[in-house]
């Protein structure tokens, strides 16, 4: 017998939901930025708007697909961007913030297709840096939501100095 579609579960179909309403947030104060506030590193800050937007792709990769085993649905080149630890003032290269704001619907397209799909199967237990373990994917969906706001809130700040 298949098991019944994650999302029908609906502790995981909310978090989705609260996922994809902070990213339409993040996409909107994006959108409405010019490319040097979306560079610019703001006083008292290590990092930019920009980066605080990639970054959560990244980290939604990391906490759903790689801890359960699957590739990464972003270029490969994307995490010495936006990964844990990485700052842009370190970035080699360029990279297109177009490209960042087409990655943000994607990426939550396929996370919605792979859950209906049931890809995730397995998970890798991981703790990120707040120190709470994670177990299975319903749990990573939870840490992104709030990791998300976390970074939102940041981008936020950012706004209101550059």
């Amino acid at each position: 017998m298949e098991e019944p579609c994650p999302l029908s579960n609906p502790q995981l179909d909310f978090s989705l939901r609260l996922i994809e309403y902070t990213r339409e947030k993040m996409r909107t104060l994006v959108t409405g930025l010019r490319h040097e506030q979306l560079f610019k590193i703001p006083q008292g800050f290590h990092n930019n708007i920009l980066w605080n937007f990639g970054h959560v792709l990244v980290a939604q990769q990391v906490l759903c697909y790689k801890m359960s085993g699957l590739p990464l649905r972003i270029p490969s080149y994307v995490p010495a961007f936006f990964g844990k630890g990485t700052r842009p003032s370190e970035w080699t290269g360029t990279i297109d913030p177009a490209e960042v704001l087409g990655w943000h619907a994607e990426t939550m397209t396929f996370l919605r297709e792979d859950l209906e799909n049931h890809r995730f199967k397995t998970y890798e237990p991981y703790t990120p840096s707040i120190g709470v373990e994670l177990h299975n994917i319903g749990e990573a969906l939870i840490h992104v939501a709030f990791h998300d706001a976390l970074h939102f809130g940041i981008m936020m700040s950012q706004r209101k100095l550059v």
